[in-house]
């Protein structure tokens, strides 16, 4: 057993919090931490199938591989050859992809607007601060498949002709920050990143507007 600091777990009014054998326990006390880990092994419910029946994708490598592995990243298909601008939007509009905001607005129409603009300088903005309760996906991404997220700004500024992608991040994820500040660096050092497309994290206030 082992007992040791996290970072933020997401649920700041409900503090002080533990994830014990990854259930997550809120307003927790010195005096209950003995029951508090013995507790788990008395646990008991029905299988959860709904996982099971789903296709993992984008987090399909999440908790099996290591986040700033590049090597397996690279053996796992990542930062493969992209394809022309409009074959990436065509394959969007296929998929029917579709944001998880913005009323489910239909994603090819978004980046084909961008893409017909000419401009000298366009940019590729990836708001990953949360403001809904209980949501930790971008989060999660940034800290245990940072390369993903990278990969996927590379075939979003391709489709659309950005040169510069900024990612926002509120401060109170330094785990994130960090992980996802090194994927930079790895892949900047490997020329993944550089001239021809490049990302800046930027770490502001905790607040979804500010991300905009």
């Amino acid at each position: 057993m082992a007992l040791e600091a996290v970072y933020c777990l997401g649920h700041c009014s409900q503090g002080p919090i533990a994830e014990v054998d990854g259930v997550l326990r809120t307003r927790v006390s010195l005096d209950e931490s003995e029951d508090l880990f013995s507790s788990t092994e008395t646990l008991t419910h029905e299988p959860e199938t709904l996982v099971e029946e789903q296709t993992r994708l984008i987090f399909g490598r999440y908790g099996i591989s290591q986040p700033l592995d590049l090597e397996d990243y690279l053996n796992d298909g990542g930062f493969g050859p992209i394809p022309d601008a409009e074959l990436i939007i065509q394959e969007i509009r296929t998929a029917k992809l579709r944001g998880r905001g913005g009323a489910g607005f239909p994603a090819h129409i978004k980046w084909k607007t961008v893409a017909d603009q000419r401009a000298d300088q366009k940019f590729i903005v990836c708001n990953a601060d949360e403001g809904d309760s209980g949501t930790f996906a971008d989060r999660m991404i940034m800290e245990g498949d940072p390369f993903l997220l990278i990969d996927g700004m590379r075939i979003a500024a391709k489709a659309v002709g950005a040169k510069q992608g900024y990612v926002y991040l509120r401060s109170e994820y330094p785990k994130a920050a960090e992980v996802f500040g090194e994927a930079l660096s790895i892949a900047k050092a490997n020329d993944i990143l550089g001239d021809q497309f490049n990302i800046e994290l930027f770490i502001g206030a905790g607040a979804y507007i500010c991300g905009e």
